[in-house]
């Protein structure tokens, strides 16, 4: 009997094993790494600090991605994706990154990430968050977003987020969206870079949400929707959150009538001080493009063609840095890294043409 009743229970725990096992999707662009957890509906972005040392950042928490986390309100229910059933899941790979796809029996909720880059920079190094909430059902439904950021950068130090009028951001804070800043920034402690996430606000192309909350990770976590601050309470939960931060932007329900589709977009990547264009739609340098597709080419049998490619990219290659020296302008580490990017790839290739 006993040994009965230890099968049953061995194989509920694999049932419940498989059940809960999760995949993950990874893409990379440029400086960035993005990867989709499947079956949690989160996911990780990293940015790549140094090519020669191989060092990523991550952007949010990675230790448990499941920290932060969308949320839809549909009427006066609330639905974390990636923890209830009634959506279903799935990960599609796109052209330009990655998606996530939620299904119900009411709204299709499509969260598309695409690599993008900043006006100072030559490599990818963000990533544009496309959401588009399509009421699917027969009868008209309001519909809003949460998307909670649980952010770490700052939280060595006492000023845990800036933003573009704002120094310091060192209490809980709300900005509303007749007051909305441009961007807030995760900044990295003591970094002569000025390394620091940065999320766009208020910026053409964007969609501005109703409000950005700055608080504790554990009290935006654990409100269901909408959470008031005061600025009499730090990052602190005590005893259970210490200088725990996390931001929760807001877009608050609008009316979906059948068919109808709500799109909400969002820019988050490394701050650059020039900024981020999104009205020409710029995703990634065409060189860096160029490069990955001289190495899948490099790959055929044809010597000739893959000479032919290789030849094309460094070409631009040549014609970039003439860019760089027309403009007289410092050369910035950035720069630097990008040429060295393409010159080594192109160099782990010349053996192919001396053998």
């Amino acid at each position: 009997m006993m040994k009965k009743l230890f099968l049953i229970a061995l194989a509920f725990s694999l049932v419940l094993l498989a059940s809960t096992r999760t995949w993950a999707l990874e893409r990379e662009d440029g400086r960035i790494k993005l990867i989709l957890h499947e079956g949690t509906g989160r996911f990780s972005i990293y940015y790549l600090k140094s090519f020669k040392e191989k060092q990523y950042v991550s952007f949010l928490v990675d230790k448990d991605p499941r920290t932060s986390v969308v949320s839809v309100l549909i009427g006066n229910n609330i639905y974390r994706l990636g923890e209830t059933s009634k959506f279903q899941e799935k990960v599609e790979k796109t052209v330009q990154g990655a998606r996530f796809v939620w299904v119900s029996n009411l709204l299709q909720v499509t969260e598309d990430f695409a690599f993008i880059t900043s006006n100072g920079s030559p490599l990818t190094d963000g990533v544009k968050i496309t959401f588009q909430l399509k009421n699917t059902s027969e009868q008209d439904l309001t519909v809003g977003l949460r998307v909670l950021f649980d952010t770490y950068l700052g939280e060595d130090s006492y000023v845990h987020f800036k933003t573009d009028q704002v120094s310091e951001i060192t209490h809980e804070t709300t900005i509303l969206k007749g007051n909305m800043v441009k961007y807030w920034i995760s900044p990295l402690v003591g970094d002569s870079d000025n390394f620091g996430l940065q999320v766009l606000t208020n910026a053409k192309g964007i969609t501005t949400p109703d409000r950005v909350v700055f608080a504790n990770w554990k009290r935006l976590n654990d409100s269901s929707w909408l959470y008031e601050t005061s600025t009499s309470r730090n990052f602190n939960l005590l005893p259970y959150s210490i200088n725990d931060s996390a931001v929760c932007q807001y877009y608050d329900p609008l009316k979906l009538e059948k068919g109808e589709t709500r799109s909400i977009v969002l820019l988050l990547g490394k701050y650059d001080p020039e900024g981020w264009d999104l009205s020409g739609e710029k995703t990634g340098v065409s060189l860096n493009k160029l490069l990955k597709k001289t190495a899948s080419e490099s790959t055929s049998e044809d010597v000739y063609i893959s000479a032919q490619a290789d030849l094309s990219t460094l070409n631009k290659l040549i014609e970039e840095i003439d860019n760089l020296l027309e403009k007289k302008e410092k050369l910035t580490s950035e720069n630097v890294d990008f040429v060295d990017e393409i010159l080594g790839s192109l160099k782990e290739r010349i053996n192919k043409y001396t053998k």
